[in-house]
C-alpha cells in the first residue's frame, strides 16, 4: 500500500518531465538547425563546385580553339596567312556547337611601330579599303593590331584595334607572351559589343615563330609574332551553361587588381523568387592567370527541394509530444491516486463496517447477501460464511414481513430514498427481532443500481425502554392529578379562608399591578373581587392616596418592610377609618419579585 500510495504524491514528476522535455526540444530544435546549415552548406558547396567547373570547362574549350587556330597559322605561314586562308579553316568547324559562347577566333599580330605602313598594306590586301589602325588609347610602342577575326560579319568593328592602345587588353597580352600560356584579360568592352560594358574579355593565347627557342623570357619575347585570341562576352559564355537559376543567384567577380563585378544573375529578368537574404557561399578560382570569385545566394525552390526539417517543426513536435506525456503521467497519477484513495477507503469502509454497532448487510441487485459484518452476525446468529449467497429476506424476517420487504426494495432499486422503518424480524432460531432498518441503494461508478445496503439497529432495548417510559409517564400522570386535586383543595380552603377575614390581603407584583386580593379588600374599595386581578395600585387608590403611599410600595419593592398607620376614607364618604398598614417584600433567591398587603 505504501509503494501504491507514494507515486501519486510525487507531484514534482509532471513539472520535472515538462521541464526535462522542454530542454530536450531546445536541443533538438538547435541540433536540427545545425544539422539543416550543414546540409544546406554542402549543397551550395556542391552547386558552387559544379558551376565552376562547367564554367572552366567552357573556357577550357575556346583554348582548345586557340590552339587550333594557331595550328592553321602554323601550318599555312606566319607571314602568309591571309583572310581567306582563315575563314576556311573557320567554316571547317563547327565554331557554335564546338565552341558555344564564344563570338569567334582571331588572330592579333604584333607590330612594331617602324613596321606599320607595311603591315597596313598587307591588312587592306585582305580587308576593306578605308581600313586603318584604331588605337582607343595613343601608345608609343609595338602595336598588337587584331589582323583576322570570324566570323568577320558580327566582328567588323575588332578589324585594325590596337589592343596594346588599352591597359588590360596589353596586360593580358604581355602576361601570355611572358609564359607562353593562354592568358584572360579583366573585365572590358568588346568594341564589337559596346552595349555590354565590363562584361566581356578576351582570351589570348601566344604565337612564337617556330623553330626559334622558347627557353627564357628574352627567347619568348624574341620569337613572339602575335596571339590567338578569343572575344567573350560572359552573357553568351554562361547562356548555356546549368547556372540552375530556379534555385540560386549567381555572382562574378574579378580578384587579381581589384574587385570588380562582371556578371550577376538576379540583374537579369526572369519568372524567379527573389534570393534568400543573409545566405550565401562564395568560393574563388583561378581563371587563365586572372583570380575570380563565384558567389551564389539560395533562392526559395533550392531550400523546398532539400526537404529540411524545420527546427520549428522539431521544437512543436518535441514539446507536443513532452505535454502529451506530462498530462498522460498527469492523468495516470491522479487515476493512481483515485485508485489508491478508493482502495484505502474500501479498506476504512471495511474496518468500520467490521466494528460497527449496527448490523450492515448488502444484497445485489437479486437480494442475495454478499456482505454481512460481525454485528449482523451476533445479531442474527448467522455468521458470514453462512449468510453470504443466501437471500437476505429469508435470513432476516419472518414469512409474515418478507412482502413488505421486497415492496420497500424495490422503491430502493427504483431510485427513491425512505425514510428508516421498524420492523420485526427473526433471528437463526426464530426469535423475534425489534428492528429499525434504513435500507439505500448501492450504486456501480456510472450510477446503475448494482445491490442494496441495508443498516439495521436492535431496538429491542428502546422498545423496552419507551415501555418503561411510558409506565412510569402514566403513574406520575396520577400522581400529579392526585396533588393537583389535594392543592386545588388547599388552594379553596385557603381562599375561603382569607375571604371571611375582616382584615385586607392582597399581593402587588413589581409593576404594582395586583395579583391577589380577599373579599374584605375588594369590599373596602368598592369593586368586584374578580376585577382585582392585573389591576393597578393606583388606579384601585386614586392619584391622591397611591401618591401618598407610593414611598411605602417602592422601599418594600426595594424589599424594606414597612409598617404604618394612616387614616383610610371610607369609599362611601361616611368618614375615616384609621388603619395600619403592613408592606412584606416577597424576596425569593434575593430578588425582590413583589410585596404582601395586610391591612388591620
Amino acid at each position: 500500500m505504501s509503494d501504491l500510495g507514494a507515486a501519486p504524491h510525487r507531484r514534482w514528476v509532471p513539472v520535472v518531465v515538462l521541464l526535462v522535455g522542454l530542454a530536450l526540444s531546445v536541443v533538438a530544435a538547435q541540433w536540427q538547425s545545425r544539422k539543416n546549415d550543414v546540409r544546406v552548406r554542402m549543397a551550395m558547396q556542391t552547386a558552387a563546385d559544379g558551376m565552376a567547373e562547367q564554367l572552366l570547362e567552357r573556357l577550357q574549350l575556346y583554348e582548345y580553339g586557340l590552339r587550333g587556330a594557331r595550328g592553321v597559322l602554323l601550318a599555312a605561314g606566319i607571314d602568309r596567312i591571309d583572310r581567306k586562308t582563315f575563314r576556311q579553316y573557320h567554316e571547317s568547324r563547327d565554331i557554335e556547337h564546338e565552341f558555344p559562347g564564344a563570338r569567334g577566333f582571331g588572330f592579333i599580330r604584333r607590330v612594331p611601330a617602324d613596321g606599320e605602313s607595311a603591315f597596313l598594306a598587307q591588312l587592306r590586301r585582305d580587308a576593306p579599303a578605308d581600313i586603318g589602325i584604331r588605337q582607343i588609347e595613343p601608345h608609343g610602342g609595338d602595336r598588337y593590331v587584331i589582323q583576322n577575326i570570324e566570323p568577320i560579319e558580327r566582328n567588323l568593328a575588332a578589324v585594325g584595334l590596337d589592343i596594346a592602345s588599352e591597359a588590360n587588353r596589353r596586360a593580358a597580352a604581355d602576361e601570355a607572351a611572358r609564359t607562353g600560356r593562354a592568358v584572360i584579360t579583366r573585365p572590358i568592352t568588346l568594341v564589337q559589343a559596346p552595349g555590354q560594358s565590363q562584361r566581356s574579355f578576351l582570351l589570348l593565347l601566344p604565337v612564337y615563330r617556330p623553330g626559334l627557342p622558347l627557353v627564357s623570357l628574352q627567347d619568348r619575347q624574341a620569337a613572339l609574332v602575335g596571339w590567338t585570341y578569343a572575344p567573350l562576352l560572359i552573357d553568351e559564355v554562361l547562356r548555356d551553361v546549368d547556372l540552375n537559376q530556379p534555385q540560386f543567384a549567381l555572382a562574378l567577380d574579378e580578384l587579381t587588381d581589384r574587385t570588380e563585378r562582371f556578371f550577376e544573375s538576379q540583374a537579369q529578368q526572369g519568372p524567379f523568387a527573389p534570393p534568400v537574404a543573409g545566405a550565401s557561399l562564395q568560393i574563388e578560382r583561378h581563371v587563365y592567370g586572372r583570380l575570380w570569385r563565384l558567389s551564389l545566394q539560395p533562392r526559395p525552390l533550392f531550400y523546398a527541394q532539400l526537404h529540411l526539417l524545420a527546427p520549428g517543426s522539431v521544437f512543436a513536435t518535441g514539446l507536443l509530444v513532452t505535454l502529451l506525456s506530462s498530462a498522460l503521467l498527469l492523468v495516470y497519477q491522479s487515476a493512481h491516486r483515485r485508485r489508491v484513495e478508493m482502495l484505502a477507503g474500501q479498506q476504512r469502509l471495511a474496518a468500520l463496517t467490521e466494528q460497527a454497532s449496527d448490523a450492515i448487510v448488502v444484497e445485489n441487485i437479486d437480494g442475495v447477501v454478499t456482505s454481512w459484518n460481525r454485528a449482523a452476525e451476533r445479531l442474527f446468529g448467522w455468521s458470514a460464511g453462512e449468510a453470504i449467497g443466501r437471500h437476505g429476506t429469508d435470513l432476516l424476517l419472518p414469512p409474515a414481513g418478507q412482502a413488505a420487504d421486497e415492496a420497500l426494495r424495490a422503491r430502493v432499486i427504483a431510485g427513491e430514498t425512505p425514510e428508516p422503518v421498524e420492523s420485526v424480524g427473526r433471528d437463526r432460531h426464530g426469535r423475534p427481532l425489534a428492528l429499525s432498518m434504513a435500507v439505500s441503494a448501492i450504486l456501480s461508478p456510472d450510477g446503475r443500481v448494482v445491490g442494496v445496503g441495508r443498516l439495521i439497529r436492535d431496538i429491542r432495548a428502546e422498545k423496552e425502554a419507551a415501555l418503561s417510559r411510558e409506565q412510569f409517564t402514566h403513574r406520575l400522570e396520577i400522581e400529579v392529578g392526585e396533588r393537583t386535586a389535594a392543592l386545588e383543595l388547599a388552594r379553596r380552603d385557603l381562599r375561603t379562608v382569607l375571604d371571611a377575614l375582616p382584615s385586607m390581603v392582597g399581593y402587588w407584583d413589581r409593576d404594582m399591578r395586583n395579583r391577589f386580593a380577599n373579599h374584605a379588600y375588594a369590599r373596602w374599595f368598592g369593586v368586584e373581587p374578580s376585577t382585582m386581578p392585573g389591576k393597578h395600585l393606583r388606579d384601585l387608590l386614586g392619584d391622591s392616596l397611591f401618591e401618598m403611599n407610593r414611598p411605602r410600595a417602592e422601599a418594600a419593592l426595594r424589599g424594606e418592610p414597612q409598617t404604618f398607620e394612616r387614616a383610610v376614607p371610607r369609599p362611601d364618604g361616611s368618614g375615616y377609618r384609621q388603619s395600619l398598614f403592613h408592606y412584606l417584600p416577597d424576596v425569593i433567591d434575593g430578588e425582590v419579585r413583589g410585596f404582601y398587603v395586610l391591612v388591620h
